[in-house]
């Protein structure tokens, strides 16, 4: 008879560290900017739902916050 091989037990492997340092929260991003960013995921999720084409816009409150903040950072520049 031949021997038989016996299998070792596997070492899980080691997950590497990894430091990520985050400069601003998401959070902190006005809504508008955060609109724009998932507008793109939130057409394309209605499309594969079978609505067609559908455009999102985002509320005027969202644009006139946007402004708001744009014009506040030109003042102080």
């Amino acid at each position: 008879m031949e021997a038989e091989k016996t299998k070792k037990a596997r070492k899980p492997r080691k997950q590497p560290k990894v430091h990520v340092e985050v400069v601003g929260s998401w959070q902190d991003r006005p809504a508008y900017e955060r609109f724009q960013h998932w507008k793109p995921h939130i057409e394309n999720m209605y499309h594969m739902l079978g609505y067609g084409d559908v455009t999102v816009e985002p509320s005027q409150e969202m644009i006139d916050e946007y402004n708001a903040i744009q014009a506040n950072k030109e003042k102080g520049a």
